[in-house]
């Protein structure tokens, strides 16, 4: 009598070889960074339950690992970004930036940078070859419509620094020194110094503006404080 279990159809799984559990293993690499694993299970082509059992156990921790290592990098970023940029409350804008030369100089030249400091009724813009004054309208000065930071001021320029830790080039600093604000409880504002440095006249540290406002010469401490900044042509945005 002939045997009939020789056509009898195996287990699906019995009929996965080496080649397809090298493509099983391709698959749950490409798929393991999938939050949810659960519906990649239920995809059309995987037909039998212990298919989707072991793309599950081998999507399972790679899932895992992925998704500690983007939190541990989004974690990691939002404190560079703290760091990076004060949280102090400033605001000011300037519209038509290319009929102040200064500023102008400042925001298209490289390695240019200027002062922009309120004076209440004006703004002073210096750089280091002139000064130029701009009067606010009587609305700005009376509502309060502008935060100039610590000590009324900023410096604002381009850095020289061509990277991806400068991607739109245009940066802006609290004009204060931040480690007499800190440490001494003094107001010190910062002066501009050629070569892209600006020095506290009190602590006597020079500050290169082209690397993040770091401390350069004197004794070590504090970056000068960062603000966000926005320029488009003729138009500049300062605010966190």
């Amino acid at each position: 009598m002939k045997d009939s279990s020789a056509h009898t159809r195996p287990e699906a799984h019995e009929s996965y070889g080496p080649r397809a559990y090298r493509l099983l293993r391709r698959f749950a690499l490409l798929f393991f960074n999938l939050s949810m694993f659960q519906p990649l299970a239920s995809l059309t082509f995987v037909t039998t339950r212990p298919f989707q059992a072991s793309l599950m156990a081998l999507a399972a921790p790679k899932v895992q690992l992925f998704n500690f290592l983007f939190c541990s990098i989004f974690l990691s970023s939002c404190s560079q970004a703290e760091r990076l940029y004060d949280n102090y409350p400033v605001r000011f804008v300037v519209q038509n930036t290319n009929t102040n030369e200064v500023l102008n100089a400042a925001l298209n030249g490289m390695g240019e940078f200027c002062t922009v400091v309120n004076k209440g009724s004006f703004m002073e813009y210096t750089n280091l070859k002139t000064t130029r004054s701009v009067s606010l309208t009587a609305r700005e000065v009376s509502y309060g419509h502008f935060n100039f930071g610590r000590s009324n001021g900023f410096v604002v320029g381009h850095t020289s620094m061509i990277s991806s830790r400068f991607p739109d080039q245009v940066i802006c600093y609290d004009i204060v020194c931040p480690n007499c604000y800190d440490n001494l409880s003094i107001t010190r504002n910062i002066r501009l110094l050629a070569g892209a440095r600006a020095e506290c006249s009190n602590c006597m540290r020079i500050y290169d503006l082209n690397e993040l406002g770091t401390v350069s010469q004197g004794e070590p401490g504090s970056s000068l404080y960062r603000y966000l900044v926005r320029y488009t042509p003729f138009q500049l945005v300062i605010g966190n």
